[in-house]
């Protein structure tokens, strides 16, 4: 009876072989899909974090080269202004130089146009910017009361260079200084009539000359 009852047991299941079970693969998609939502909160801060560290760290390399350029230009603009100088006073000491030799020569070809008046002038004094003493035959004397004033220079050196002129050429000079201005005479004479007859003679080479009473 025990041998039937177990056998009745037994037809109730089913008594098939079982395949074995694969191993489990988790797949990538399966692992992002598996995160938890404060997992992927603090990816996306760190992420975060990181592009901002980045961003600060270009911005601060870029200010640096900006400054470094800044100073490069600091540098170089006064080595450049610098070599301009001696050019402009080279150019300007050369402009000059045509314009003072043009008005040292200018008084030599064309006195100066005496004034028509014949004032009295005071007792010439003698030139004392040369460092030399006019000599006592220059001078004239206490009798001699005309003389014929030839030219007119603002430059002592050019009025003593005419007076040597003249006295090379036998004539009686001497320079007197009146208002900064330094005036050659030819002379003195006794008398006005002797100092015209010497006017005509020296009107050739002195149209502007004329005779004045000292």
């Amino acid at each position: 009876m025990a041998a039937e009852h177990g056998e009745n047991q037994l037809e109730l299941f089913e008594l098939r072989p079982q395949a074995p079970r694969r191993p489990h693969r988790e797949l990538v998609g399966r692992i992002f899909l598996q995160l938890r939502h404060d997992q992927l909160v603090l990816v996306g801060m760190a992420g975060v974090i990181g592009v901002t560290v980045i961003f600060a760290c270009g911005v601060e390399r870029g200010k640096q080269l900006v400054r470094s350029e800044r100073v490069l230009l600091a540098r170089q603009q006064p080595a450049a202004a610098t070599p301009r100088q001696p050019a402009r006073s080279g150019s300007s000491s050369t402009d000059m130089a045509p314009a003072a030799e043009a008005a040292a020569e200018a008084p030599k070809g064309k006195p100066s146009p005496a004034p028509a008046t014949t004032p009295k002038l005071k007792p010439p004094t003698r030139l004392a910017s040369t460092g030399e003493a006019a000599s006592p035959t220059a001078a004239p004397s206490g009798g001699s009361r005309y003389a014929i004033q030839v030219v007119t220079y603002s430059r002592p050196q050019l009025a003593r260079q005419e007076m040597e002129r003249l006295k090379a050429k036998g004539e009686r000079a001497f320079l007197v200084i009146l208002n900064g201005h330094t005036r050659v005479y030819v002379g003195p004479f006794p008398s006005k009539t002797h100092a015209s007859e010497k006017l005509s003679a020296l009107k050739a080479a002195y149209r502007d000359c004329f005779v004045r009473a000292l």
